[in-house]
C-alpha cells in the first residue's frame, strides 16, 4: 500500500490538486462513484486526508473538478475545429478528433458519468452543481451551432437554444446506447446524427426562405 504523505512545503498547491485529480479520476473510473471514498483517493495519490480538504470540501467537489477540467479540454479542442474545418467536414473532423482521443475504456468513463447522474438525481447540492454545468454546456453548444449556420449563410429554423439542447441530449444518451447495445449503434454514429439534424435544419430553413446570403 502506498504510504500517505504530508505536503512538502516546496510542494505547490497547484501540484497537490492535479495529484489528487489524477487519483481520483482512476479511482473512480475503476471502482465506481459510489464504491470511491476520500482515503481510496488519497491512498492512490500518497497523500493525507488533510491534503485532500486543502483543495477539495468533498468528493462531490473532486468529481466536479474533473469534469470542469474535461470541459474545459474539450470546448477549447472543439472550437478550434469549428474555426478551422469547412463547414462541410466539420463533423468528419469531429469524428476524427474523437476516435483519436477516445479513452481507452470508454464504457467504464460512460458508466461513471451515467452513476454520478443518478447519485446528483438524490443530492440536491450535487443536482444544482450538475444542472449548472450542464447549461455552461448548452451555451457552447449554443454557440457552436450558431457559428455553423452563420458560417453557410442560413437562419437557423428554430431558437438557437433549442437546437442546442437536442444537440446535448443526443452528445449525453447516444454514447450510452452505443455502450449498451453497440452492435445496433455504430461507432461515429453521433456525429453522423449531428450532421443529418445540421443538414435537416438548414434545409428546413431554405424552404421556409430562411437565407441569409447576399
Amino acid at each position: 500500500m502506498q504510504a500517505q504523505r504530508r505536503i512538502e512545503p516546496r510542494e505547490p498547491r497547484e501540484r497537490t490538486r492535479a495529484r489528487v485529480l489524477e487519483a481520483a479520476e482512476a479511482v473512480f473510473t475503476e471502482q465506481g462513484y459510489a464504491k470511491t471514498s476520500v482515503g481510496d483517493i488519497v491512498g492512490r495519490a500518497g497523500y493525507t486526508r488533510g491534503a485532500f480538504y486543502s483543495s477539495f470540501r468533498d468528493k462531490n467537489d473532486v468529481f466536479f473538478a474533473l469534469m470542469d477540467e474535461r470541459l474545459e479540454q474539450r470546448s477549447a479542442r472543439v472550437a478550434e475545429i469549428l474555426a478551422s474545418a469547412e463547414p462541410a467536414r466539420v463533423f468528419d473532423a469531429l469524428r476524427d478528433w474523437s476516435r483519436r482521443t477516445a479513452p481507452t475504456d470508454p464504457d467504464a468513463r460512460i458508466a461513471l458519468f451515467t452513476e454520478f447522474r443518478a447519485h446528483a438525481l438524490r443530492d440536491p447540492q450535487a443536482r444544482a452543481q450538475l444542472a449548472a454545468r450542464d447549461r455552461v454546456v448548452r451555451q457552447a453548444y449554443a454557440r457552436a451551432i450558431a457559428s455553423q449556420f452563420e458560417a453557410v449563410g442560413v437562419e437557423p429554423p428554430a431558437p438557437i437554444d433549442d437546437l442546442a439542447l437536442i444537440v446535448q441530449v443526443l452528445d449525453t444518451f447516444v454514447p450510452l446506447q452505443r455502450a449498451v447495445d453497440p452492435e445496433s449503434v455504430p461507432e461515429g454514429f453521433l456525429f453522423d446524427a449531428f450532421g443529418l439534424l445540421f443538414r435537416a435544419s438548414v434545409a428546413l430553413s431554405q424552404a421556409d426562405g430562411g437565407s441569409t446570403a447576399t
